[in-house]
C-alpha cells in the first residue's frame, strides 16, 4: 500500500502502516540508493543540505532548521551504509 493524495493522506497511511525493522530500511537504502534515480536524489538532498554553507548573518533558528535537514540526509546515508555493509543490495 503506498500513500496517495494530500499531506494528509500521507500522514493517516503512516499511522495504519506496520512498524519495520532497521534492518529493512537499511536494505531499503541501499537497493534505493545504489539505482541511477537514487543516486540523483541523494546526489540533490547532499547538495540542498550537506553542500549548502550558511552565513553568519543567519538566524539561530535557521541553523538549526539546517542542521535538522542534514541529520536527515546523514541518518539515510548511514541507513544506506549499514545495508551495503550487511550485503542488502538484491532484492
Amino acid at each position: 500500500m503506498k500513500p496517495q493524495g494530500k499531506r494528509t493522506d500521507l500522514f493517516n497511511w503512516i499511522k495504519r502502516s506496520h512498524p519495520v525493522e532497521p534492518t529493512e530500511i537499511a536494505h531499503a537504502c541501499a537497493r534505493l540508493f545504489q539505482t541511477g534515480d537514487g543516486q540523483r536524489v541523494l546526489h540533490w538532498l547532499l547538495t540542498q543540505t550537506v553542500a549548502r554553507s550558511v552565513s553568519p548573518e543567519q538566524s539561530s533558528q535557521h541553523l538549526w532548521y539546517q542542521e535538522g535537514r542534514r541529520q536527515i540526509v546523514k541518518l539515510l546515508i548511514d541507513k544506506m551504509e549499514q545495508g551495503y555493509e550487511h550485503g542488502h543490495t538484491e532484492d
